[in-house]
């Protein structure tokens, strides 16, 4: 069976997607294995002129490892035992700074909600490439972990 070029371009940009995630991957891996968050901290601001040079989808990734490390259960919410999801969309500008975000599905908790959007406003990934970035995340609230 042969493969015509659309097949062949297709396959080798496949390629390149893992091959850009493992490498993202492979960095949050090695940030992660240093001793203490302030080195995992580093790594994101450290890598922010490699930052210039990924795919989205590394660049996805990198974000949700940033944001995810402003995580905090909040006191009132982990005590009374309530749990949730929350789905936020945004945009980082050209300085990496994000400059929008808004909850496009609730947690249905007050305080979890509001946990979101603090951990939002405390991330500074590195500055996206291309200039600016759009995406989203689901941030879950667990008891269970």
């Amino acid at each position: 069976m042969t493969t015509g070029p659309r097949q062949a371009q297709r396959r080798r940009a496949i390629l390149a997607l893992k091959r850009a995630k493992a490498q993202a991957h492979a960095r949050m891996l090695a940030a992660h294995s240093q001793i203490g968050a302030p080195a995992v901290h580093a790594g994101v601001r450290d890598g922010a002129g490699e930052a210039q040079h990924m795919s989205n989808a590394a660049y996805a990734a990198l974000v949700s490892a940033e944001i995810n490390r402003r995580k905090h259960y909040p006191e009132r919410a982990r005590e009374a035992r309530r749990e949730g999801a929350a789905r936020v969309v945004f945009t980082i500008g050209s300085s990496g700074a994000i400059i929008a975000r808004s909850i496009v599905r609730s947690s249905g908790d007050g305080d979890l909600d509001a946990a979101v959007l603090q951990m939002m406003s405390a991330a500074h990934p590195p500055p996206p490439p291309g200039g600016g970035f759009r995406g989203s995340i689901t941030i879950s609230f667990s008891l269970a972990r």
